[in-house]
């Protein structure tokens, strides 16, 4: 943990590392996908599988939520913040976890304590947020920031499917701890949805 005075940060990412950041941030949430979509099938895998399985899902939904929620940058004593921030694609920030919820995440995965939840105490319904945010910053992406395959044929491909997953993460039906089943793909007249 970095201690000390923190300044306002003056890093500005170039074009080419923005383009670095889409892939980074793009692996991030394929890694999510991934793993989310493996954790119905817990009750199979051995319980070291399941928790390795679960704070990996962990670690890239706090990832992500530190993207989309962070609002400004700050410089610790060691040098500049260089942390992905979706305003850095002119797309805004907002909470898609609960407080309680990222507490509950860090400590989990960084902190050893009494009374320390076990893998089937975590529900997938709580990362919708991240899943939703994630599919619209794609979009935002697409759309406005790189239009026309301006990444490229492969990433745009990446994109695309990753959105789909998305939508089906979000669309599940979610049961106690980690199990869901599927349900029917979102509706296209969901507003708060654009595919």
């Amino acid at each position: 943990m970095i201690t000390g005075e923190m300044a306002a940060s003056g890093f500005k990412p170039t074009e080419e590392q923005k383009k670095q950041g889409v892939k980074d941030l793009l692996y991030e949430m394929e890694q999510m996908i991934s793993v989310a979509e493996k954790l119905p099938d817990a009750p199979q895998l051995r319980l070291g599988e399941e928790c390795a399985l679960l704070e990996s899902l962990l670690v890239h939904v706090r990832n992500l939520h530190e993207v989309f929620s962070t609002r400004k940058r700050r410089d610790p004593l060691d040098g500049p913040d260089k942390t992905i921030l979706c305003k850095d694609y002119s797309f805004p920030s907002k909470n898609c976890l609960s407080q309680e919820m990222v507490k509950r995440v860090n400590d989990y995965l960084f902190h050893v304590r009494y009374g320390r939840e076990d893998s089937q105490s975590w529900h997938i319904g709580a990362f919708r947020g991240v899943f939703k945010q994630a599919a619209e910053f794609l979009t935002h992406l697409e759309e406005d920031i790189y239009p026309d395959g301006a990444l490229g044929r492969k990433m745009a491909q990446r994109m695309s499917c990753a959105k789909q997953k998305l939508g089906s993460l979000m669309a599940a039906e979610y049961s106690q701890a980690t199990a869901w089943t599927s349900v029917s793909e979102p509706s296209v007249e969901d507003a708060s949805f654009r595919v």
